[in-house]
């Protein structure tokens, strides 16, 4: 006989249904930031969103740490995400382990109605091996946490705007020189960046504060504090303090750097995405801002290609 079971556990959300999946449909990654106790580092081996069918690799806590491979299987329509672990630690005590994520919306009217429920079915390796009680633990935890975090944010001006440009030149070479020599784009785009240094760090690691002089047609400055995520290629800029803050409460700029396939043109890419708040509604997208780094990245990209 199988050791086959399931636990469940479920939390009332106060913040949207919608919004909570969307999180988990599309920004998954940022529990990593969001909850640095619980989550470690995160990265694609498959895919280079959440979609269904991609795969992603976990390190993570429990009171230890732990590491898994995780396939995706997404069903949008019921707000149904399936994580199975294909490959890691949970395999040492468990033959199989699927947690399972519904986001239902109930009666606008009745107090409890919307909720997040987890389900973890597994496989036992063994009769004496432990119901995974400390997973369920960890899932409904943070639940509570994006959950109070989501409603906080309810009635902002939230928004993001994206674009990308196809690379020429070797996207590991891109993302080098955004992970390594960023401040040289002083001297190679004098008409955009006046200066840059560091407040705090010496080198573009993660959790550096930098400081830059740029101009959009008028000069400003901004405080960023960088998230970088290697794995991944992927780097967050977050300013904390500077001119833009005076239009938006947060302003974020996220750069992802894609290689697809070897055979298909186009498949190399950098994908610039812009988060932002509003201070209120009148205020503009901050297109000039994404112009600005589109316009460096095609620059960049075809010195690096002749190079």
């Amino acid at each position: 006989m199988s050791q086959s079971d399931s636990i469940w556990g479920k939390v009332q959300l106060k913040s949207s249904p919608e919004k909570f999946y969307g999180f988990f449909r599309n920004h998954m990654g940022e529990l990593v930031h969001m909850f640095p106790d619980h989550f470690q580092s995160f990265h694609f081996l498959e895919g280079q969103n959440f979609d269904d069918g991609s795969v992603v690799q976990w390190k993570y806590h429990l009171g230890f740490p732990e590491a898994a491979k995780v396939r995706m299987r997404v069903m949008d329509e019921a707000r149904t995400i399936i994580y199975e672990v294909v490959e890691g630690d949970a395999l040492k005590h468990y033959k199989a382990f699927r947690v399972k994520l519904e986001t239902v919306s109930g009666d606008l009217n009745k107090v409890g109605a919307n909720f997040a429920k987890w389900t973890i079915e597994y496989e036992k390796a063994h009769q004496n091996v432990a119901s995974p009680e400390t997973y369920l633990e960890l899932a409904l935890q943070v639940t509570k946490g994006l959950d109070a975090y989501l409603y906080r944010n309810k009635m902002s001006q939230s928004d993001s705007i994206w674009g990308k440009v196809q690379l020429k030149s070797s996207p590991e070479k891109f993302y080098g020189f955004f992970r390594n020599h960023m401040g040289e784009l002083v001297h190679m785009f004098p008409d955009h960046f006046q200066s840059f240094h560091f407040l705090e760090g010496q080198n573009f690691d993660d959790g550096s504060v930098v400081q830059w002089k740029y101009h959009l047609g008028f000069p400003e400055a901004a405080k960023v504090r960088m998230r970088v995520m290697d794995e991944a290629r992927t780097i967050i800029y977050e300013v904390v303090e500077g001119d833009a803050l005076k239009h938006y409460k947060a302003f974020r700029v996220k750069l992802e750097t894609v290689s697809g396939d070897l055979n298909k043109v186009g498949a190399n890419f950098a994908k610039w995405t812009i988060e932002y708040e509003k201070a209120h509604q009148n205020v503009a997208s901050p297109e000039t801002y994404l112009e600005l780094a589109l316009q460096v990245t095609k620059g960049l990209d075809a010195y690096l290609y002749r190079n």
